[in-house]
């Protein structure tokens, strides 16, 4: 018995999200969360770097996030930023960025 799976795309509401870190900050190790909230306040969390992760300055990180389909038209965008606090090592107590893009599958946002 074979199973055929189609990926329907017009049907995922996905967005592409793009951070450019700010320089001369040195090295951290932290988790970077995005919220995208819509206008009637609907929202979503998705975690883009684990809290054991290293962050670099003037890095950029980019990742493919997957929204609920209800999700749509979003207005606000909230990043939080979250120190790894381990025995030897430790994150940043602040953690700078430069610019953030997110675009739908449309190449709109």
């Amino acid at each position: 018995m074979f199973l055929n799976f189609v990926f329907c795309t017009s049907l995922v509401n996905q967005f592409k999200v793009q951070i450019q870190f700010t320089g001369e900050q040195g090295v951290t190790w932290g988790q970077i969360e995005l919220q995208l909230i819509n206008a009637d306040g609907m929202n979503e969390t998705f975690t883009l770097t684990q809290e054991v992760d290293q962050l670099k300055e003037s890095e950029r990180i980019q990742s493919l996030i997957v929204a609920h389909p209800k999700l749509t038209n979003v207005s606000e965008v909230t990043l939080t930023y979250t120190k790894y606090r381990g025995w030897i090592y430790y994150g940043l107590n602040e953690w700078h960025i430069d610019r953030i893009e997110l675009l739908d599958s449309n190449f709109v946002v």
